[in-house]
C-alpha cells in the first residue's frame, strides 16, 4: 500500500509540472500576441498621421495654385472681375480657311462651262435636236418656274459622252442665272470622272458644292468650330452634313439652283453607293430647307440607278413614284427638234423670263402670308401643300397628254 502511494504522489506532483509548464508557454503566447498587437497600432497611427501630412500639403499646394491663377486672371485684359469669369476667346474658322480645305478652283469650273458652251455650238444636228426637245419641254419649264424646292432628272438617252448635249444646256443655265443674278452651284461630272483625283469622285462633287455654296453667302461656322473634320473633310456622309449645315442658315427667301451633269459617269461599281447617298441627301436637304433650291441632275444616256434610289425614299415615306419635289424627264432616242439649230439668246431670254415669274410667284406667296400674320412654318407647310396639289394636277395632265 505504502508503495502504491508513493507512486500515485510521483504522478501527481509529474502532473502537477505540466499543468504549470503548459500554463506559463500560454501566458508567455499571450504576452506575445498583445505586444504584436500594439505593434499594430502604433504602425497604423503612424500611417494615419503621415496621411493627415500629406493631405494637408496638398491642400496647401492646390490653395498656391488657386492664388497663383487667381492673381494671373486678374492681370489678364480677358477676366471678367464683376463675374468672376474668364472671357476666353472662341476659335474661330474662316471661311478661307474652309475653302481651302475643299481644294476648291473656281478657275477649272469656268473652263469647263467655257468648253461646254463651244461643244454645244459645233455639235451635230442630232445633239442640236435633242437639247432643243429638252428645253422646249415642258417639264423643265416647271420645273424652273415651280415655286417649291423640286428635283428633276433628266434622261438624255444619247450617247454617252463626258461633254454632250445635255452639258450644254447645263452651261447655258449656269450663263443665264448668272448673268440674272441667281446662285447656281454646278459640277460636270465626266470632267471629274477620275476617282484617283481629289477634286474627281463623289465626295469631289460634294466638295465643289460646299465650296460653291461658300463663295456665294456668308454662314456663321461656329456649330462646326469643335469638328475635326471640318479642317480636311473627306467622307461623303461628313461633306453631305456640311452641306446641310450652311443651306439650313440661308433665308426663306434665297433662290438657289443646283446643276450635276453627267451623273452616269458616277454610276459604275466604285461610286454608284456614293452617288446615289449624294443624290438622295440633296434631294432631303432642299425638301428640309427654308430656301427654295432646285436641283437638275442630267444623264447623257439613261441613269440606272438615281431613279431607284430617290422611289425607294419615297416609297418608304408612303408617296408613289414620282412627284413628291421630284420627278424624271426622259428624252426620246430620236427626238425632233426641228432641225433648225439652237437659239441661245431664245433660251437665255426664257430663262430669265422664267426666273423673274418665279421671285414675283414668291413675292407674292411672302406678301400673302404676312397679311394673314402667320409664322414661318405655316407658311411653308401651305406653300407645299399648294404644289403638291398643282404637281397632281400637272402629272394628270401630262398623263392625259
Amino acid at each position: 500500500m505504502k508503495e502504491v502511494a508513493k507512486n500515485l504522489r510521483e504522478e501527481a506532483k509529474l502532473c502537477l509540472h505540466e499543468s504549470l509548464r503548459q500554463v506559463k508557454e500560454g501566458s508567455l503566447l499571450q504576452d506575445s500576441r498583445l505586444e504584436n498587437m500594439e505593434s499594430m497600432n502604433n504602425e497604423i497611427l503612424r500611417n494615419t498621421m503621415n496621411t493627415n501630412y500629406n493631405t494637408q500639403m496638398q491642400v496647401q499646394i492646390l490653395a498656391d495654385v488657386y492664388n497663383k491663377m487667381y492673381q494671373l486672371f486678374q492681370s489678364s485684359t480677358n477676366y471678367d472681375k464683376e463675374t468672376g469669369k474668364a472671357n476666353i476667346p472662341q476659335i474661330e474658322i474662316h471661311c478661307t480657311e474652309l475653302l481651302k480645305s475643299l481644294l476648291f478652283s473656281p478657275d477649272d469650273l469656268a473652263t469647263t462651262v467655257q468648253t461646254s458652251l463651244r461643244y454645244g455650238h459645233g455639235a451635230s444636228l442630232g445633239e442640236k435636236d435633242r437639247a432643243n426637245w429638252i428645253m422646249k419641254s415642258q417639264r423643265i419649264n416647271t420645273w424652273l418656274t415651280c415655286t417649291t424646292s423640286s428635283t428633276l432628272l433628266i434622261n438624255g438617252n444619247g450617247e454617252h459622252k463626258k461633254i454632250s448635249s445635255l452639258s450644254f444646256i447645263t452651261a447655258l443655265l449656269v450663263q443665264s442665272l448668272t448673268q440674272s443674278d441667281i446662285p447656281v452651284l454646278h459640277f460636270f461630272c465626266g470632267d471629274n470622272s477620275s476617282t484617283s483625283s481629289i477634286t474627281g469622285g463623289p465626295a469631289g462633287l460634294m466638295r465643289s458644292l460646299t465650296a460653291q455654296l461658300l463663295t456665294h453667302y456668308d454662314f456663321d461656322l461656329t456649330s462646326i468650330r469643335h469638328s475635326r473634320s471640318w479642317t480636311a473633310p473627306k467622307s461623303v456622309k461628313i461633306l453631305c452634313t456640311l452641306f446641310n449645315s450652311l443651306v439650313a442658315q440661308l433665308l426663306t427667301n434665297t433662290l438657289l439652283f443646283i446643276l450635276i451633269d453627267g451623273i452616269t459617269y458616277f454610276e459604275n461599281a466604285d461610286c454608284r453607293e456614293e452617288i446615289c447617298l449624294i443624290i438622295q441627301r440633296l434631294h432631303e436637304i432642299a425638301q428640309g430647307a427654308g430656301a427654295l433650291v432646285k436641283i437638275l441632275v442630267m444623264a447623257p444616256g439613261k441613269s440606272r440607278y438615281i431613279v431607284k434610289g430617290l422611289q425607294e425614299e419615297e416609297e418608304e415615306a408612303g408617296h408613289g413614284n414620282e412627284g413628291m419635289g421630284w420627278g424624271v424627264l426622259h428624252a426620246p432616242a430620236n427626238p425632233d427638234g426641228g432641225r433648225v439649230g439652237l437659239s441661245v439668246p431664245y433660251w437665255e431670254r426664257r430663262t430669265s423670263r422664267s426666273v423673274t415669274d418665279l421671285r414675283v410667284a414668291e413675292q407674292q406667296g411672302d406678301e400673302g402670308s404676312d397679311s394673314e400674320d402667320e409664322d414661318e412654318d405655316d407658311r411653308s407647310k401651305r406653300r407645299k401643300g399648294k404644289s403638291r396639289r398643282r404637281r397632281a394636277r400637272e402629272g394628270r395632265r401630262e398623263s392625259a397628254e
